[in-house]
């Protein structure tokens, strides 16, 4: 995911991590690991979304410090995004083909359910 002109954000393993566009680490190094299986990552407004099966994360700017977080094992999360919109898709975990709730990450800070 490309952050800025000379910076990407690289998700491996359980880690994301800022870095310049060949793949050094910036000086002004950001950097969250994290203790699941992260699925999806993006930058948007200064800060970090990050979304796992089974919720979704929100830190603000150089990824210390956690402003939002949401787990629900009833639930399977997925981010569906594009360049200017991103989604977030829910559904029931035991009835995964079933219905689905979609999300609409209008600012950093605030989701819309759709109806």
């Amino acid at each position: 995911n490309q952050v800025n002109m000379n910076a990407l954000l690289v998700l491996m393993d359980r880690s994301v991590q800022m870095v310049g566009l060949n793949g050094e680490q910036k000086l002004n190094r950001h950097e969250a690991t994290f203790s699941y299986d992260v699925e999806s990552v993006v930058y948007a407004e200064d800060t970090l979304l990050v979304v796992w099966r089974h919720g979704w994360q929100r830190r603000g700017k150089g990824f210390t410090e956690v402003l939002e977080e949401k787990t629900d094992k009833k639930k399977v999360y997925r981010m569906v995004r594009s360049d200017r919109t991103i989604v977030l898709e829910t559904h029931q975990t035991k009835d995964q083909t079933g219905l689905s709730n979609l999300y609409l990450l209008e600012k950093a800070e605030t989701y819309v359910q759709l109806p």
